[in-house]
């Protein structure tokens, strides 16, 4: 993953519906792939909560986006979100219910955290969640991380389930591709 500590962006406009509207999904990807440059002061000044929050520097954080929905995986985007949504920033999904195993193992093929909460927080599109220590509680074997929503303060219980070591040491790599990669 990078850092100790991961920032998401959340949520970001669906990645469907015509050219204006992927134009935007695509805009805001490339930013969260450089969250230090060029930003406006209210983006800075959430990464400065977070890093208060965290008690670490501006470099000791990842950035990335955080897809939110009721239920994720179903259709068309069991095969190709979680790549797609990898290559142009994701860091994690989170769901009520992911629609079946397939799609929670292609996010953890492709690095991004499979979470899990029954009742969704209150996440507004541009609205940071800080993930602290979360490669610590990965490599420690939690079932669960806590989160920190910036906007108000409030943590935040997410269910991570239970996951091989194999799997763990993926989403530490940053998905399989870097993982097979580490091994030679």
């Amino acid at each position: 993953m990078g850092a100790k500590f991961h920032l998401g962006y959340a949520p970001l406009p669906a990645p469907g519906g015509g050219g204006k509207r992927k134009r935007i999904y695509v805009e805001a990807a490339r930013s969260i792939r450089r969250p230090l440059e060029g930003q406006d002061e209210e983006t800075l000044a959430a990464v400065d909560r977070a890093c208060a929050i965290a008690g670490c520097s501006r470099e000791e954080l990842t950035f990335g986006s955080l897809l939110i929905s009721d239920q994720i995986g179903d259709g068309s985007s069991r095969e190709q979100a979680a790549s797609n949504q990898k290559v142009l920033g994701g860091w994690a999904d989170l769901a009520v219910e992911y629609s079946n195993k397939r799609y929670r193992s292609n996010c953890i093929s492709w690095g991004l955290l499979p979470l899990c909460r029954t009742e969704l927080p209150d996440l507004k599109k541009g609205g940071y969640l800080l993930l602290p220590d979360v490669q610590e509680k990965i490599s420690g074997g939690a079932v669960e991380l806590e989160g920190v929503l910036l906007s108000s303060g409030e943590r935040v219980i997410f269910q991570l389930g239970e996951l091989t070591q194999e799997e763990r040491e993926m989403l530490l790599a940053g998905g399989m591709i870097n993982f097979y990669r580490s091994r030679g």
